[in-house]
């Protein structure tokens, strides 16, 4: 919904992270996440987010769908491709981010009944289960994206899951995918 068609005039407060998102408690109905610096570049997460009036229900999507202390909720102003690196997912390889990137992959299923694009942003993912595709899913992984898949028993555990899907598209050159079962007894290659 258009801030103008809703009769909201724009009043934009600018913040550094999303936990300042959270914890925002003022009258502003739009806020700038501008991310910390990171060397000269803003660390990934940055992007404008609209308050969604009347809102107590939405279930919070890491980077996209934020639900504040307050428990209002602010929606990411997407133009363009979604960002692996909005959900703020780990990108060197100690903590889980099989959640979060399951989340943002739902997330871009379900739009409008057309599927958004993923950009897989470079980094090292650690992924503990499988994660699930939907139909018309495209991912772009960035030159450089680890994926460091553990996998939890039975050995058979799929790192991508498009059961009955059409038009899945995993797209990228220089994307490695390590796992904790690289061959199975039975000699086949872990599965993916």
């Amino acid at each position: 919904l258009d801030r103008v068609e809703a009769g909201l005039s724009v009043n934009n407060y600018r913040v550094t992270t999303y936990n300042q998102l959270y914890n925002y408690s003022g009258t502003a109905n739009v806020i700038t996440v501008v991310g910390p610096l990171v060397t000269a570049s803003p660390t990934g997460i940055s992007g404008e987010f609209s308050l969604i009036v009347g809102d107590t229900t939405s279930v919070a999507i890491p980077g996209i769908l934020l639900v504040g202390a307050d428990g209002r909720r602010w929606m990411r102003n997407i133009d363009g491709n979604v960002q692996m690196s909005w959900a703020d997912a780990d990108r060197t390889g100690i903590n889980d981010t099989t959640a979060k990137v399951q989340a943002i992959l739902a997330y871009c299923r379900k739009q409008g009944g057309k599927s958004k694009i993923l950009e897989w942003n470079t980094g090292t993912y650690r992924i503990t289960g499988t994660l699930t595709l939907g139909t018309e899913q495209v991912i772009n992984f960035e030159p450089g994206v680890i994926i460091d898949f553990h996998a939890p028993a039975p050995a058979t555990t799929m790192l991508f899951s498009a059961s009955n899907q059409r038009g899945v598209y995993l797209n990228g050159n220089g994307t490695i995918i390590k796992g904790n079962r690289g061959v199975y007894a039975d000699g086949s290659a872990l599965h993916i």
